[in-house]
């Protein structure tokens, strides 16, 4: 909610100034600061310069950022900057805990909503201030729904929409959600058709979905592989001594172990002949690993004995782009709606946890570039259906289209 309100308060300023100002062509008054202000305008430089020192030096999508959205990241720098500052002369950030609820929602609104690089948050956690690298830890208070069951036809076609994978993603997920998800697709395992809606899913973590789903419907084992690539940096550096304790539990990468060995990224790309690889990203990157997904089938008493849709949107990101894709590379599922949104980046197989130096918020971001077996970044081609949806129907409308011309 306060995010919220603060993107609101300088969305509105930033409306109010561009309009008090159109239609002018004399130079803008610099901005007068008082004294407290010149106090907090420092500690927020410091912190500011940190992070975009450490973001030019290690993250990675700055060149597909440009290219799949049109923006440079280097131009938003200096608007985040202008937003920071109109912010602390209207005394919007007045301590230190407004100015870390104001860089987060800013950074929010230029990294989340405008470059669609979900990977890029800056959290007042003053209890994380070290340098870390590997898997989120997430608690859950309480149990949240994410899905809703229920029949569309009788013996027929059964539907599950599953709009968020939040709740899966926390370590003490009730028994109660799992047993209801499993209890329904042994219900309707005979039915004809299956559809899994997750347009509008956001993303988390989805071992759950993994395990219901795609495990229970492998016919057998599945094997593919990905390359990861890094820039060459004190950070990295880091990452890559500390990478042997580091596992991903994401289904996308699930084999990372200390027997990884790191090579020249244009080694790697020369060796496994990735002819996509983007050349001017591949200019900045330094060296690579090979990652490899490997499922094997599981819980197969609840294999589904029909056909599977999924419904996918612009609105599918992270944790639920994954998905998306783990989905149509194994076969288990028939994908319709609209291309999704990506996000996918490192999917948080190796994530920098950096503490700012005058605030002690923490800045959380992606170093890692993933491709797939072609060297196309998974970051920038996202994940497209079989079917798109029809003239003037959604994707739940098309899917009971085609069953309807089946029968």
């Amino acid at each position: 909610m306060i995010k919220k309100m603060l993107l609101g308060i300088f969305l509105i300023v930033s409306l109010v100034f561009i309009t008090a100002c159109g239609g002018y062509e004399e130079e803008i008054a610099p901005i007068e600061f008082t004294y407290e202000q010149m106090q907090m305008l420092e500690l927020a430089r410091e912190d500011f310069e940190f992070l975009v020192e450490l973001l030019e030096g290690n993250f990675p999508f700055f060149g597909i950022a440009y290219r799949r959205e049109g923006h440079d990241i280097h131009e938003f720098f200096d608007a985040i900057w202008s937003d920071i500052e109109q912010a602390i002369a209207n005394d919007n950030i007045t301590d230190i805990e407004s100015l870390i609820y104001s860089m987060d929602t800013i950074f929010y609104y230029y990294f989340e909503e405008q470059l669609v690089l979900a990977h890029l948050t800056v959290f007042p956690d003053q209890e994380r201030s070290w340098f870390d690298f590997g898997l989120h830890e997430f608690q859950a208070e309480e149990e949240i729904r994410i899905f809703e069951a229920s029949i569309i036809e009788e013996d027929k076609i059964a539907y599950i929409n599953f709009w968020s994978f939040a709740s899966s993603d926390m370590r003490r997920i009730e028994s109660e959600t799992r047993n209801e998800l499993f209890s329904f697709l042994y219900q309707v395992q005979n039915y004809e058709h299956l559809i899994i809606d997750i347009r509008g899913n956001t993303g988390g973590h989805n071992p759950l979905a993994l395990e219901a789903f795609i495990l229970p419907n492998l016919s057998e084992a599945f094997e593919s592989h990905y390359f990861g690539f890094f820039i060459n940096s004190p950070l990295s550096e880091n990452l890559v001594q500390r990478f042997h304790v580091t596992r991903h539990t994401q289904p996308m990468f699930n084999t990372l172990s200390s027997a990884i060995e790191f090579h020249p990224a244009q080694e790697i790309v020369e060796t496994y002949e990735l002819r996509y690889m983007n050349q001017e990203d591949l200019g900045v990157l330094d060296y690579a690993v090979k990652l490899r997904t490997n499922l094997h089938p599981a819980n197969t008493e609840y294999a589904f004995g029909g056909q599977i849709w999924l419904l996918v949107n612009e609105r599918n990101f992270s944790a639920a782009e994954q998905f998306a894709h783990v989905a149509k590379i194994t076969g288990t599922m028939t994908l319709v709606g609209t291309t999704t949104g990506g996000s996918l980046a490192g999917q948080g197989v190796l994530i920098a946890r950096v503490a700012l130096p005058n605030t002690q918020s923490v800045a959380h971001f992606d170093t890692v570039y993933i491709t797939d077996t072609y060297g196309r970044a998974l970051e920038e081609f996202r994940t497209t259906p079989h079917y798109f949806n029809r003239e003037g129907m959604d994707a739940l409308e098309t899917v009971l289209a085609m069953i309807d011309e089946m029968r």
